[in-house]
This record gives structure tokens, C-alpha cells and sequence, in this order.
């Protein structure tokens, strides 16, 4: 007499316990596990607070105005004080905040990636931003 095996079928792919994950790497696992998203935010923190950090430590060495608002047209509407140049900072900050609330109470594993990613970028561009023009304007 043969004993049936219970497979679970998720798109027409049987899954079983021993090749649920087989194949996969070690990324995916932490994804799956929900282990990556607070690594993720940690390190977007720490990119905002390196911004933050850079720009009062390096206060000193710029110009009193500076150029920050590159969307306005050439005036002075551009110029702001050096120590505006947190505005990137706190922008992305308040974006990690929002999306990382957002994905906690998310139940969808896609809207919690793409939220939590999106935070990464933000971070990672205000302060590559950042620093960008504080060694552009600065006098070292």
C-alpha cells in the first residue's frame, strides 16, 4: 500500500518542505523571513545621520550661502544659509519615517519591499547629494 504525501501547490509548482527554498539564495531567505527590512532601515538611519553629522562638522569650511534650491530659477532664490543644507537630511528622514509606518502595517510582502527600498534610494541620494555640494562649495 503506497502513502500520499500532502503537497501544498502555490502556481501550479508543487512545493513540499524539503524544496520549498531550494535553489534560492541567502537574500531571498532574509526577505522571506523578514529579516533584511530592519537591517535596511538601519542603514538608511545611518546614512541620514552621516549627512547630518557631515554637514555640522563641516560648517565651518563653508560659505555662509549657499546653493541648495536648484529647482528655483538662477536668483536668489536658490541661496540658502549653510546651515540649510540638513533640509536633504530631514526630507529623507521624514520619507523613511512615513514609508517605514506605512510598511509595518502592511500585510502585502511587495508594498513592504518597494516602501522600504524607495527609503534606501532617498537616503542614499540626499546624502550623496549632500556631500556633493559641501565638497563642491566648501573650501578645504
Amino acid at each position: 500500500m503506497r502513502v500520499k504525501r500532502k503537497v501544498k501547490i502555490h502556481n501550479n509548482i508543487p512545493l513540499t518542505l524539503n524544496n520549498t527554498f531550494a535553489g534560492t539564495n541567502r537574500l531571498h531567505k532574509q526577505i522571506e523571513k523578514n529579516l533584511i527590512y530592519p537591517k535596511i532601515l538601519f542603514v538608511s538611519l545611518l546614512l541620514i545621520a552621516l549627512s547630518i553629522l557631515s554637514t555640522f562638522l563641516l560648517t565651518q569650511y563653508l560659505p555662509p550661502e549657499i546653493p541648495l534650491f536648484f529647482g528655483l530659477p538662477e536668483s536668489e532664490d536658490q541661496i540658502a544659509s549653510s546651515s540649510a543644507l540638513i533640509v536633504p537630511s530631514l526630507f529623507s528622514l521624514a520619507i523613511l519615517v512615513l514609508n517605514s509606518t506605512i510598511a509595518y502595517f502592511s500585510n502585502d510582502k511587495f508594498i513592504k519591499m518597494v516602501l522600504i527600498f524607495s527609503s534606501l534610494a532617498i537616503s542614499l541620494l540626499s546624502t550623496i547629494a549632500t556631500l556633493k555640494i559641501t565638497l563642491l562649495i566648501g573650501s578645504f
